[in-house]
């Protein structure tokens, strides 16, 4: 699948990280990097806070680990001025008509959101 989906980190065990030790937050986001790199044999950069949550800690430690990137579940659209470890996505969900799909997937609906909120 690797050729069609591009793999990236979210932790070992789905934890909540601010909720978790440092410790355990360190060990969590550096362990599924070095995992997945041996299991698809090549570099990991990027990472997905799990439920979206983080603090300035994790984004330090995302910059400590080795990740180019990080991804939270914040809904808008990324300038050259998004900090590279608090990238905002276009989400769908699974229960979505195909209209509400292409609306979503296209930015329009975070575009619309945003310029009349």
């Amino acid at each position: 699948m690797s050729s069609f989906v591009d793999f990236q980190c979210h932790t070992s065990t789905h934890p909540i990280l601010p909720n978790c030790s440092e410790d355990v937050s360190f060990v969590e986001m550096s362990n599924s990097k070095l995992k997945l790199e041996k299991l698809l044999g090549r570099k990991v950069n990027g990472f997905a806070y799990p439920n979206g949550d983080y603090t300035d800690r994790e984004i330090e430690y995302c910059a400590d680990i080795g990740y180019k990137y990080a991804v939270t579940i914040d809904q808008d659209f990324n300038t050259s001025l998004t900090p590279r470890y608090m990238l905002k996505r276009i989400g769908t969900n699974d229960a979505e008509s195909l209209e509400e799909f292409i609306i979503r997937s296209s930015g329009l609906w975070a575009w619309i959101k945003r310029r009349f909120s």
